[in-house]
């Protein structure tokens, strides 16, 4: 069924809000309650949507049915590409976790997508990836993938790759639309960040313009390249691993934050920020947060530290982070 504008914001609140009243619903997206029914109406039809048990409003034959998902209505699975594995993560439609699992090869991944396309209504399979801005030049170095997405479209099934960084920016999106401009920074292995302004990601197909790992650095190399966790160690290093090495090297963990601090603080003042979101294992924590507000403060005394944020559930939402991007390509107005 083809949602209109409407439409979409409805199910994205429920998504967000859970079972939630029809005045409630009527209030958020301003509409009328007769325009609210009208919306409704199809998507209960079509059992995108169920009725909840009826909530009394204490006026006699005022008794009112609140709304919510169809769990079963349909899936979103995201999986997680790196470089030696995938993880993968399965929501229903109601946002709700189904499954993880984690696979080391491709057939292993492959075995378990036709088996729970054959048993679920997959809505889509959004897949991320790391180190390529756009998927074609990814399936191009991956043909293994390419023949996935092949399989899986044949099936009549989407498929959507996207930068690893991106989703986790469409996904901070997502739980705080009221902020309309801010920065993202994901930190550990690499370095990559995600911009909005105006609501709207920066990113386009294949640029990495709005990659604050790659901007260059007075001595001619990226910031990526002097901070990554395989320039700071000098060897391939998992996200969980590097941030333990870091939290314990004082020399190291300066080298961060005060490259980092320069960087920050000149997309403030270009971009004009009102939040700087800082995830991965190692800035999520709040005294290397505060640590990098200290560093920042000494280039310039009156940064508002107070826009400086970590990602609320960093672990659990970079864990569905695919799912959650497979909802938004389909739901988000």
């Amino acid at each position: 069924m083809e949602l209109n504008a409407t439409q979409k914001r409805l199910v994205t609140l429920l998504f967000m809000q859970g079972e939630t009243s029809r005045a409630t619903l009527a209030d958020s997206l301003g509409v009328s309650k007769p325009g609210l029914t009208q919306s409704v109406k199809p998507l209960l039809d079509e059992k995108i949507l169920l009725l909840g048990e009826k909530i009394s409003t204490g006026r006699a034959g005022r008794n009112q049915e609140p709304l919510r998902l169809n769990p079963e209505y349909g899936y979103f699975l995201g999986v997680d590409i790196r470089k030696h594995n995938c993880y993968t993560c399965l929501l229903d439609f109601a946002g709700s976790l189904v499954e993880e699992n984690r696979f080391l090869d491709l057939e292993g991944l492959r075995s378990y997508i036709e088996g729970i396309s054959s048993t679920r209504k997959l809505l889509e399979v959004a897949f991320t990836m790391r180190g390529y801005s756009d998927e074609e030049r990814f399936l191009a170095g991956r043909p293994d993938f390419d023949v996935l997405k092949k399989r899986l479209e044949r099936k009549q099934i989407p498929t959507h790759f996207v930068n690893n960084v991106e989703a986790l920016g469409n996904v901070y999106h997502l739980y705080h639309q009221e902020e309309r401009n801010f920065l993202l920074i994901k930190y550990g292995p690499g370095l990559g960040s995600a911009i909005f302004i105006g609501g709207k990601s920066l990113r386009k197909e294949g640029s990495r313009s709005s990659e604050i790992g790659h901007s260059y650095l007075a001595g001619g190399k990226t910031l990526e390249e002097t901070i990554s966790f395989e320039a700071l160690f000098h060897k391939e290093t998992e996200e969980e691993e590097g941030a333990e090495l870091l939290q314990l090297d004082k020399e190291k963990s300066e080298r961060v934050f005060s490259t980092l601090a320069l960087s920050v603080l000149d997309a403030d003042c270009l971009l004009g920020l009102d939040r700087i979101v800082l995830t991965g294992a190692f800035l999520s924590k709040k005294e290397n947060k505060d640590e990098l507000v200290s560093y920042i403060r000494k280039l310039y005394k009156n940064f508002d530290g107070n826009k400086v944020t970590g990602m609320d559930s960093y672990d659990d939402l970079n864990r569905r982070k695919g799912a959650l991007q497979a909802f938004l390509d389909l739901y988000l107005a």
